[in-house]
């Protein structure tokens, strides 16, 4: 997929994989917004050492009102939105095991894959609809 010029909001861009896709895109002449729950510091460095920019929004995918404002920030400033890439997720949360995992990390686990990639969906696509399409991605 091309993405010179297209508008990305790219979950889990504090680090491993999100990092390297928010670095790539940028390197490629998107406009990247980085979401995580962690700081983008090290991000935000990383693309500017190439030349590059990219904004961060540091929030929670869990809740609908930190999509709403990284949508509305994205679309303020930029107009549109054409990408949304799904690559923040988390595998465990405490005891790597079904026997040993809690009911609250397994809730954890499911907020963050699994509501956070429809809340995601969910504020971006009628913005993508409005403008014409997009494309959602996700990779966990």
């Amino acid at each position: 997929m091309r993405v010179e010029e297209k508008i990305a909001i790219l979950t889990g861009a504090a680090s491993g994989i999100g990092q390297a896709t928010a670095l790539r895109f940028a390197r490629e002449d998107a406009q990247v917004v980085c979401f995580d729950c962690k700081s983008l510091d090290e991000t935000i460095g990383a693309i500017e050492n190439v030349g590059c920019s990219a904004i961060a929004y540091q929030g929670d995918v869990r809740h609908a009102s930190d999509w709403k404002e990284v949508v509305q920030q994205t679309v303020d400033r930029f107009g549109r939105i054409d990408v949304r890439g799904n690559i923040g997720g988390v595998v465990s949360i405490g005891p790597d095991n079904v026997i040993e995992q809690t009911e609250d990390g397994w809730d954890r686990i499911v907020d963050i894959n699994l509501k956070g990639t429809w809340l995601g969906m969910k504020e971006v696509m009628p913005v993508m609809i409005k403008n014409g399409g997009g494309k959602c991605h996700c990779r966990m």
